[in-house]
């Protein structure tokens, strides 16, 4: 049905050309609701937008916060790595000394305190950087992205299988030496070359924790820096589309609010004059 047959069915008492504006009133009230309805629909649009980049912000935070604070443990596990092996050959260096101004009848230290005791330390050490190593492994594992990352932690598994692989070593030779320790009645000499077995087993722990800690520089600190650049960058781009959509949906609303009051007004104004004639008449 045409709009002036509609208008004439309406307001048959009109004449023509107030017909003719009373049509052109309607006309231009439907195109505002349809520049409205679009407005509305952009801002929801624009909303859902925003709430998935905010969703993905989030994650990326999160992800974030997780390469943070794996930077922050590999550091100290550098830091306490580099203080032992310093502080172990500061000690055994003075204990060395100290064994080399020993007599047989005075014998300020012994082949025990030199390398059988430092061994422990030694093995505990090396178990819980072990342990990081693995853990580390596993997290890379979990975000890797593109296939030169997944590269970089295969070959980093390979590393740390590596390493694993000389610890077992030394702890099952270890044990068997200790296997075939003296008796209690055994002469000091039969215990002291005991002992110097671990000056060995010492010496190796020692290389172990070097590659140790070349693979919190390699691995590590490394892979895990990068990625806190690449979301850092990400997080940082979705705040900025984030704020970019924020301030389109404002607009959208602005509009879509201003297009409605247009359309109250000139209903209000076409109802006014719709009166004004019916009285005058």
């Amino acid at each position: 049905m045409r709009y002036s047959t509609v208008v004439n069915f309406l307001i048959p008492k009109l004449k023509r050309t107030n017909k003719i504006k009373v049509i052109k009133f309607i006309n231009l009230i439907i195109v505002l609701s349809i520049f409205a309805l679009i407005s509305s629909s952009l801002s929801l649009y624009f909303e859902n937008q925003i709430d998935k980049l905010e969703k993905k912000a989030t994650l990326l935070e999160v992800n974030n916060i997780i390469f943070t604070n794996q930077l922050e443990r590999t550091s100290k596990n550098i830091k306490l790595t580099e203080n032992f092996l310093l502080d172990i050959t500061e000690q055994n260096s003075l204990l060395e000394i100290i064994s080399e101004i020993s007599s047989e009848k005075i014998r300020l230290t012994n082949q025990r305190e030199l390398y059988f005791d430092p061994y422990y330390l030694f093995q505990s050490l090396v178990i819980k950087n072990n342990n990081e190593i693995f853990r580390i492994t596993k997290d890379a594992m979990l975000i890797v992205e593109t296939l030169d990352e997944l590269n970089l932690v295969e070959k980093s598994i390979s590393e740390a299988e590596k390493i694993q692989s000389k610890f077992n070593s030394i702890n099952t030779r270890e044990s068997l030496h200790e296997a075939k320790s003296p008796g209690e009645n055994s002469e000091k000499k039969e215990w002291d070359n005991h002992y110097e077995k671990y000056r060995e087993f010492n010496g190796e722990y020692k290389a172990i924790l070097q590659d140790q800690l070349k693979f919190f520089f390699d691995y590590s600190y490394l892979y895990f820096s990068k990625k806190s650049t690449e979301y850092s960058k990400e997080i940082n781009k979705n705040l900025d589309e984030i704020a970019t959509l924020s301030e389109k949906e404002s607009k959208t609303i602005f509009y879509a609010f201003l297009i409605q009051v247009i359309i109250f007004l000139i209903i209000q104004s076409f109802e006014f004059s719709f009166e004004f004639l019916r009285k005058r008449k």
